[in-house]
């Protein structure tokens, strides 16, 4: 597998060996690049893999989302809990100004709340748990950091406002099967805010 970054927004790009020299299209901003020959050995910043580095680099991702990896039996939990809580909170609110609903009103009012707040703990009980699992063994709450790494700093100008944009790379194990990943995100922010505090001290 090649891995490398995009030239316009540094997004990790994965492809498989045999597309080295391909145009590659990035799926976050579009832009075409073209993917190295024999990079397949290398990380996204261009450091040899193996030993640690193979080790700290396994598995790398960015910028997870909160669904990615999620099996589809969790994302039917995800959606059956919300789907509770979001009926039990209708349930709380409309029968005291629908009328065709007063009959009810007395049992909503009894049983929504906890509902609602059942429902709410449930998912984020549920969405922690997957974010913190392994995605080898899928284990919940099995990832413990080792570290987070500033990978890159890059200044540019964007519709004539000056930029900063910082990539770090943070490096998770498991501590059910002991597999280690890391996963890079970036941060963007308007530098002349920056700068302006650091005038002001």
């Amino acid at each position: 597998m090649i891995r490398f970054r995009c030239s316009q927004c540094d997004k990790t790009l994965k492809v498989p060996d045999a597309k080295a020299g391909a145009t590659v299209v990035c799926p976050r901003c579009e832009a075409l690049s073209v993917a190295p020959a024999g990079a397949s050995a290398t990380s996204p910043d261009g450091r040899p893999e193996g030993g640690a580095a193979a080790l700290a680099h396994q598995g790398e991702e960015e910028g997870l989302s909160l669904f990615s990896g999620m099996s589809l039996g969790v994302k039917c939990a995800v959606a059956l809990v919300a789907s509770v809580g979001v009926v039990s909170l209708l349930l709380a609110v409309l029968p005291p100004v629908v009328p065709a609903l007063a009959p009810v009103r007395d049992v909503a009012s009894y049983c929504a709340p906890p509902l609602v707040l059942s429902s709410a703990v449930g998912l984020l009980v549920i969405l922690y748990g997957h974010g913190t699992g392994c995605p080898e063994c899928s284990k919940w709450w099995a990832r413990s950091e080792v570290g987070s790494d500033l990978v890159d700093r890059q200044r540019f100008d964007k519709e004539g406002v000056p930029f900063a944009r910082a990539i770090y790379r943070t490096t998770y194990i498991c501590a059910n099967c002991r597999h280690t990943w890391a996963v890079t995100h970036t941060d963007e922010h308007k530098e002349f805010i920056r700068d302006g505090r650091r005038r002001l001290r």
